[in-house]
């Protein structure tokens, strides 16, 4: 599955990126917005991977060991229709 990924001409730094098969689906990364702290995560991925200081905060409500694509995958295609 293709994924293009954008940088900042300036400092290299990524900005957004999007995926062929999920037509209007833009990727953003975290540092991209002025005040990151607002957003909470509620997922995820390569928990097998992570830090061991790293704890649930209580706003992650599903886990995954590894990558879990096709799992995601699934999921975003169930709610295709609530974005707009």
């Amino acid at each position: 599955m293709p994924m293009h990924l954008h940088f900042c001409s300036n400092c290299a730094t990524r900005t957004h990126g999007f995926v062929d098969a999920i037509e209007g689906f833009i990727l953003l990364p975290i540092g991209v917005f002025e005040d990151s702290r607002k957003f909470k995560p509620k997922k995820e991925i390569f928990r097998d991977h992570g830090l061991d200081w790293l704890t649930n905060d209580g706003f992650i409500r599903e886990s995954f060991g590894e990558a879990a694509v096709m799992e995601r995958l699934m999921a975003l295609m169930e709610n295709l229709d609530q974005r707009k």
